[in-house]
């Protein structure tokens, strides 16, 4: 309820600021500014429109996906318009504030000149729809292979793990893409492939197709799967069936021990959701390493599947060597990395934490925009090497 009323607030603000400073200076006719009007509206409410064309199944199949296509590339737009309208009024103000200290008159420092103005707004619309465009790329092209490269001396042959994260797929999603990437994984011929939450955003039976090739990421060592706060809002109980019908080991507040690479991982439900839903089963470290059990005695490598990397500062210092995580996006959409950092606070890549080495992935979908700006996807590929190893 408070997240609903908080997003209302912010698109109701955002489409006034917008219009206003779009539309109440300019020399378009009426028509122009009620289309450009309409066009921002549905950019700021389009997350509550497509909720409730998918809660009251107005559309399905193909019709629903133009659809969510659309209006969340809309809403991309009309974010990035808002946040360099902002910018640019707020250099123009300054510049203003300046030019009056020093006296300096000239008609392009006054922010409110309608030639200047319109000239402007012109300006930062064609430059939005260029990122809007080229945020669309990135969203859509074959993530890189980030190698992260860990030494330990409890490793005693070298393990390639590869790490993804955040893929989002949905009924929406392209076959072609996903594809993809199972290629793309197999081609890293990792030992493990470690997913780390939010890998699925609709229920199972709306998605068969894309679980048959998400269905098909295997390693030698297998496929160990962590839940995001996506699952729990995409028909929990169905993916608890699903993902071992997957062959993927699912990890709920338990651990796997590959006795033969002397590796534990561990995986736990998404600290965030559980925390605020009042789910009983939350992230319980201790059960996780109670279930050891034997496995202790080896002194094995411990790597966990956090999806939020903010569980990291609740855990007991040393308790695993590797923590990973995703849920950030990267920011996914400039500048949004600044709020998601300081919700977050972490926002991509390798640090270490209570003498835990923590990496969070950039993730390989999108959520809400299928766009990504500065926050380009990432496939990981983690190498744990011995002490002296290469």
């Amino acid at each position: 309820m408070y997240f609903m009323t908080a997003a209302l607030i912010i698109a109701i603000s955002a489409s006034v600021i917008t219009i206003r400073t779009l539309c109440a200076y300019s020399v378009f006719s009426v028509i122009l500014k009620w289309l450009i009007s309409l066009l921002i509206i549905m950019g700021w409410f389009a997350p509550l429109i497509l909720g409730i064309l998918r809660r009251h199944a107005l559309l399905h199949g193909e019709a629903f996906a133009i659809a969510h296509n659309v209006f969340y590339s809309l809403f991309g737009f009309a974010f990035i318009l808002f946040c360099l309208l902002m910018f640019r009024d707020l250099l123009w103000f300054c510049a203003e504030g300046i030019g009056k200290i020093f006296n300096i008159k000239k008609d392009f420092l006054n922010p409110l000149n309608p030639t200047y103005l319109n000239w402007s707004n012109l300006a930062v619309g064609l430059i939005s729809f260029i990122l809007t465009i080229y945020a669309g790329y990135e969203a859509v092209k074959q993530p890189e292979v980030k190698e992260v490269v860990l030494h330990s001396e409890k490793i005693k042959q070298p393990i390639d793990i590869v790490f993804v994260s955040d893929i989002h797929a949905n009924q929406t999603t392209s076959l072609k893409r996903l594809k993809k990437l199972v290629s793309q994984i197999k081609g890293l011929r990792p030992d493990i492939v470690l997913l780390g939450g939010d890998i699925v955003d609709d229920r199972p039976k709306r998605m068969q197709a894309q679980v048959r090739v998400l269905g098909e990421i295997k390693a030698k060592y297998g496929s160990y799967i962590a839940l995001g706060n996506h699952e729990f809002y995409s028909g929990l109980p169905e993916w608890l069936v699903t993902f071992p019908a997957m062959k993927y080991v699912l990890l709920y507040n338990s651990a796997a021990h590959i006795r033969d690479l002397n590796l534990l991982i561990g995986g736990i439900p998404d600290y965030e959701t559980t925390k605020y839903a009042g789910i009983s089963a939350a992230p319980n470290i201790a059960k996780i390493l109670t279930a050891e059990g034997e496995e202790k005695e080896t002194n094995p490598y411990r790597i966990l599947l956090s999806h939020s990397p903010r569980f990291v500062e609740k855990m007991p210092a040393k308790s695993f060597d590797l923590v990973l995580s995703g849920h950030t996006h990267g920011g996914q959409i400039f500048p949004f990395h600044y709020m998601v950092k300081w919700v977050n606070h972490y926002l991509a890549g390798l640090s270490e934490v209570n003498q835990t080495k923590l990496y969070v992935s950039r993730g390989y979908g999108t959520w809400g925009p299928n766009m990504r700006l500065l926050a380009p996807s990432e496939l990981t590929l983690i190498r744990l090497l011995p002490k002296d190893g290469k």
